[in-house]
This record gives C-alpha cells, sequence and structure tokens, in this order.
C-alpha cells in the first residue's frame, strides 16, 4: 500500500494534528507502508533542516511565506504539473488530506481524474476561534462532501461527524502517542518537599483557543509558592509575554518555548507537578495522554473528549471560566496531596493510556485504510 500524505503547513508552532501525521509517517516503515509527505517548500525546509524528514520522502509544492499573517504559515496556492507527474509516479493508493488548504479541493478533482482514494481528516472546530475560523469551516465542509472517507480523532468527533455526513465513509483513528513518554513507572513518593516550589504545567500551541490568558489570571491568584511553565510556542506567544510583565508575573510564569520529549517528559515528571488544561475546543487532547504517560496528574476543562481521553480518577474536571474557582481547586489538590493520589490511579489505569501509545495506532490506521480500498 501507498499513501500521500498532505499537509501544506509544518512548523515548530503546529499543533497535535501536525505531531499525529509525523508519527504515523515515522512509523509507517516499520509496518512497511511506502509514503510520501506533499508539502509546501517553506515546510520541506524546516523538516529537512530539523532532521524529521528527508528530501526524498516528499513531493515538494512552491509556496509563499505568510508570516506576515500567521506567524510560521504557508501557502502552496496551486497543485503544479510537474507535482501531478511526481504523484503520478509514486503511484499513491490514498491520498489523505489534513490541515484545510488552497490545494484541497485541486486535489481532490486530481484523485478523482485518476481514479485515487481520498480522504480527508476532522481536527479541528474552526467555527470556535474567530470569523476567519467561521470561513474555514465552510471549506471544510466542501471538503468533506467530496472526499472518500473523513477520519475522526475520537469517538465524540466520530458522533458529531457520522451525523452530519450519514452517507459518508467515517472512520475512527486515535491519535498515536510517541514512546518516548511511556518511561519505566515512576516512583510516587508522599514526601513533600518544604521549600519546593508547586508547579503548574501547560504544554501546547499558545493559541486562543486554548484559553492561556485564563491561566494567566488563576497564576496571578495563587500563592509565591506557585509557578506556572508554559511549554510551546504559536501566534499568542509574545502577547501573553506583555501581558505576564504588566501583571508584574514574570517570578511566577516561566515561557520555556517548544522542547523535544525529553526534555517535556523531565519536566513533567516533578514530584509537585499538576498539568493544567483549560481549553474546550481539543477533539482528541493528545497532551492528556503524554501528560498521563509520565504519571502527570490533571486539572483540566469538563467537556464530553476530556471524559473520554481520560481515565476515572487520574484529572480533575471543573466546568467553569472562574479563575477563584480554579485557584482554590488548585490550592486544595496541592494541600491535600490530591496529585499525588491521581498519581496512582494513574498507575492502575496504565494500560488504558497505553492502548494509545504510537505503534498500536500506527497499526489501526493502516487497517482503516485497507477497509476504505476494499470498500
Amino acid at each position: 500500500m501507498r499513501v500521500l500524505f498532505v499537509y501544506d503547513s509544518i512548523s515548530p508552532i503546529g499543533g497535535g494534528s501536525q505531531t499525529a501525521i509525523l508519527t504515523w509517517i515515522k512509523n509507517f516503515e516499520k509496518f512497511r507502508i511506502k509514503y510520501k509527505l506533499l508539502t509546501s517548500f517553506h515546510s520541506a525546509s524546516f523538516l529537512i533542516k530539523t532532521k524529521i524528514l528527508k528530501k526524498e520522502d516528499m513531493i515538494i509544492n512552491h509556496s509563499f511565506n505568510t508570516s506576515f499573517i500567521l506567524p510560521k504559515f504557508y501557502i502552496s496556492p496551486v497543485l503544479t504539473n510537474f507535482v501531478k507527474k511526481q504523484i503520478l509516479q509514486f503511484k499513491p493508493d490514498i491520498i489523505q488530506l489534513n490541515e484545510q488548504s488552497l490545494l484541497d479541493f485541486q486535489i481532490i478533482n486530481f484523485a478523482r481524474k485518476n481514479k485515487i482514494k481520498v480522504g480527508s481528516f476532522f481536527h479541528t472546530f474552526y467555527e470556535k476561534f474567530s470569523f476567519l475560523g467561521y470561513l474555514l469551516s465552510f471549506y471544510q465542509n466542501y471538503i468533506f462532501k467530496n472526499t472518500d472517507f473523513i477520519l475522526t480523532p475520537s469517538f465524540n468527533t466520530y458522533q458529531l461527524i457520522h451525523e452530519k455526513y450519514s452517507n459518508k465513509m467515517v472512520l475512527k483513528v486515535y491519535y498515536p502517542v510517541k514512546k518516548d513518554f511511556f518511561n519505566k513507572q515512576q516512583n510516587i513518593s508522599k514526601r513533600f518537599i518544604n521549600n519546593q516550589k508547586k508547579t503548574l504545567v501547560y504544554i501546547g500551541r499558545l493559541s486562543s483557543e486554548k484559553k492561556l490568558f485564563f491561566l494567566l489570571e488563576i497564576i496571578k491568584l495563587l500563592p509565591n509558592d506557585y509557578q506556572l511553565k508554559i511549554i510551546g510556542d504559536g501566534v499568542l506567544r509574545d502577547k501573553l509575554k506583555k501581558e505576564t510583565i504588566k501583571n508584574k508575573l514574570e517570578d511566577k510564569v516561566i515561557f520555556l518555548g517548544h522542547l523535544s520529549s525529553s526534555k517535556i517528559i523531565k519536566i513533567i515528571q516533578e514530584e509537585q507537578a499538576l498539568g493544567v488544561f483549560p481549553s474546550s475546543s481539543e477533539t482528541f487532547g493528545i497532551v492528556y495522554i503524554e501528560s498521563l504517560a509520565c504519571y502527570l496528574p490533571l486539572l483540566v476543562y469538563d467537556y464530553a473528549i476530556g471524559h473520554e481521553t481520560i481515565p476515572e480518577d487520574c484529572a480533575v474536571f471543573l466546568k467553569n471560566y472562574n479563575p477563584k474557582f480554579w485557584a482554590k481547586k488548585i490550592i486544595r489538590i496541592f494541600n491535600e496531596n490530591f496529585h499525588l493520589k491521581m498519581k496512582e490511579n494513574i498507575k492502575k489505569n496504565y494500560s488504558k493510556i497505553r492502548f494509545y501509545q504510537e505503534d498500536l495506532s500506527t497499526e489501526k490506521l493502516i487497517k482503516t485504510y485497507y477497509v476504505v480500498l476494499n470498500k
């Protein structure tokens, strides 16, 4: 089987869908599945420079750097004849579209003409973000209506998409979580170090839907022995830093930027740490599994996908956006050592967490593609 993934704009500030695609691609070699990534020239340069992919793993399209609109965002406006020839030479059985791009409708027409199965992937609730997101959702619907199948990363999104596109083949494939996060079991010590700071950890994109300004409101209300470590990069980085300085929180808020898996693991395995994620727009929550795999207990906004992904009693769910309420809950969690109790529950539920490990997810994706080809 040969699969062509299409992901036009890949950068250091990409989200879970980007991580998923690159992880699947890496694992395809183990399963002897041929693959290529169709991406923009600027994205290909980043992937080659960081040694994530080699040039021969990609089909590279001409692109524009539109960082003046969105940081590290690239657009390929035209599927050129040269690129079409490269696709035909590769002879894909399946073309997998991912984030919506200007290439999508051109690729759909190209795939139909050449009798290649083409699928789309539901990653994002665009309409929740902005007016631009609302417009993107219309384009997303057009793509879904014109592809042969739709993939979704969770049961909750599967239900939503299947109900809306009942005449389509809708299939569920959980995102892959890198095996790096599944380390040896951590010793869960109940020893309390008096001078150790209590650490809140956020991991992910720095974008509006993640409710990061809300996290700053929370840390502002917490005592001086609390700190917030923000891991990741994104369009809101500079605004968040300015807000931190404005509120004189430089000693309590630490921006760590984009980090490797090994560095993230080292940080989130601190004894007095709690993962804090107030976002209500996740379609899977890959960072939840990454955190739980390292025995990091969670405090998250209460919504359906969080409950689907996170095993019972491994997180505290809050269904409001009152910073005082969140601050009081955080203090209570640490004062009553409830974060250590959650770690014990994570240990008991570890087999459920391992269910999302990259090898199992990749195997599921491959089986799903065979289902599509046999229809």
